[in-house]
């Protein structure tokens, strides 16, 4: 199984966001996964959380967000779109969160798809 990267998204599967910026597919700038070898995603719901690791021993995630599979099977992408009201209250630092890319399959239960850290930058006044 192997993803490739379209920025935010770096080739090692993190996510680098600035906080408070909208990160929509209309604009170019939704977090997007392209991925080989996984099982067939179509009908299948995608979903992006993302965790503090200050809060990892507490259960939920901090952002979930519901992404869309673009492309089901063969080379398969996904992405997920994150609003300015999603990011305005993300803490910014160096590798603050880990987060998750879930596909919850039509016919069977979920698959990790992709994971990575991801760096929120503060935004400049």
């Amino acid at each position: 199984m192997t993803t490739t990267f379209a920025a935010p998204v770096n080739s090692d599967d993190d996510v680098e966001l600035v906080q408070g910026d909208s990160y929509s597919n209309t604009d170019s700038r939704a977090l997007v996964w392209d991925l080989t070898g996984f099982p067939d995603l179509t009908g299948a719901t995608v979903t992006m959380m993302a965790r503090s690791r200050s809060m990892l021993e507490e259960s939920g995630a901090i952002l979930s967000v519901t992404g869309a599979v673009v492309t089901a099977t063969g080379s398969q992408r996904v992405r997920a779109e994150l609003t300015v009201t999603d990011t305005a209250d993300l803490i910014s630092g160096e590798n603050q969160y880990e987060y998750q890319v879930v596909a919850s399959l039509s016919g069977g239960g979920p698959v990790t798809l992709v994971r990575g850290d991801m760096t929120v930058l503060r935004r400049q006044a």
